[in-house]
């Protein structure tokens, strides 16, 4: 296993464990407190690699594309935050297999980067396995935490861009200081304004998982942008994915009794492979 492979193994495996988390706490904590917590407690591992690295101060052109990324990133978070709340974690963590089709449906439809046959397959299987985790039995019945799970996917598919243009004019690490710091100046006293401020730390009997969260949240972050230096990104997003996929079914089962039946397995492997396809 190359270094880099070992890399997107850990930063998938963080990613799961980070999932389940915030499944876990988003209810009890409420999606904006969760946001600030997650952005607050991981600001100084971002800030220490920061200054590790020596990272300079971003160009003047970096920031029109930042705010538009820390924009979207802000509104995907709290949506799928909200979304865990009232969505089993096998069917809210697989509708992010959506985002490479969205991204490849919007540069098709921009740009006019055409996707081959295999492509177009993938998006087919992407969206058959989405209607498919819906159904209960026989009966298609469409779940609200899955439709706002689909918006997360649609706003990552958009902040990928922005993100990609913002890093052309800034390290790697400030741009993650940036975002995440963000965040925690706009969450915290925003919810302090509105006379919340002690819903900003975690309740008595959710303070090691909110700790955990933090450092999976951390690990996962930092693994992926390793990740990506050393290995094509469509290598990187295939295996997350695939990870991804399976881990919400299992972890699920295992720690929220969460259902399991042939529909949802074969909704979750239809959209691993189709995700598989539309990212080449």
């Amino acid at each position: 296993m190359s270094v880099g492979t070992l890399w997107i193994v850990i930063a998938s495996l963080a990613w799961a464990a980070s999932d389940a988390l915030r499944k876990r706490l988003a209810g009890p904590m409420g999606p904006v407190a969760l946001a600030w917590w997650m952005s607050v407690g991981s600001a100084p591992i971002f800030g220490l690699w920061v200054g590790l690295a020596e990272a300079g101060w971003p160009a003047p052109a970096y920031w029109p594309w930042a705010i538009a990324a820390f924009a979207g990133t802000l509104c995907a978070t709290l949506l799928m935050l909200a979304a865990l709340a009232v969505a089993d974690l096998g069917v809210a963590i697989p509708m992010l297999a959506l985002t490479p089709v969205f991204s490849a449906l919007v540069a098709w439809a921009t740009i006019g980067e055409v996707l081959d046959p295999g492509g177009w397959i993938g998006v087919v299987l992407v969206v058959t396995g989405a209607v498919g985790l819906q159904l209960h039995g026989r009966r298609w019945k469409p779940d609200r935490g899955a439709a706002m799970m689909a918006g997360v996917a649609l706003l990552w598919s958009m902040t990928s861009v922005f993100d990609k243009v913002a890093l052309q004019h800034a390290a790697v690490p400030a741009h993650a200081g940036i975002q995440v710091g963000g965040a925690a100046l706009v969450l915290g006293p925003w919810l302090a304004l509105r006379g919340r401020a002690r819903d900003l730390l975690p309740p008595p009997g959710h303070r090691a998982a909110a700790v955990g969260l933090v450092l999976a949240f951390g690990l996962a972050f930092g693994a992926q942008l390793l990740a990506v230096q050393l290995e094509p990104v469509s290598r990187v997003e295939t295996i997350k994915r695939a990870m991804g996929l399976a881990s919400a079914v299992v972890l699920g089962r295992l720690f929220f009794d969460e259902r399991l039946n042939v529909a949802r397995i074969a909704g979750v492997t239809l959209m691993g492979l189709g995700a598989a396809l539309v990212l080449g």
